[in-house]
């Protein structure tokens, strides 16, 4: 038999603490796709471009060669797309900083 290895196959990146309960709706995750290539994924189904643009993923079998070209990269290049993008996700209408904001606005008032 042989002996397991381990691999980090997956990073988040994020705007939020560690642990927060709101965090996973805005964290980018940036994935291990293989053959050292890596993927920089919003909500499992967005992927992004070397501009941290987002686009629905098409399915494995409807990849072609350019859209793997534009959405896959060295870790390095990954991380440094997600950590730029991050800032500027908006889901329901708010980035991170503004649903931060309106959570920390809110809290004496619940």
């Amino acid at each position: 038999m042989s002996e397991p290895t381990v691999q980090i196959t997956a990073y988040t990146v994020s705007c939020f603490p560690l642990d927060d309960i709101d965090g996973n709706s805005w964290d980018l995750r940036v994935e291990y796709c293989g053959r050292g290539r890596w993927a920089v994924r919003w909500l499992g189904q967005q992927c992004a471009d070397a501009g941290g643009n987002f686009e629905w993923e098409p399915s494995n079998s409807s990849r072609t060669d350019e859209f793997l070209d534009a959405h896959r990269f060295s870790l390095d290049e990954a991380l440094r797309i997600a950590k730029a993008a991050a800032p500027g996700v908006i889901l329901n209408g708010m980035t991170p900083a503004d649903a931060i904001a309106w959570r920390l606005a809110h809290r004496d008032k619940d």
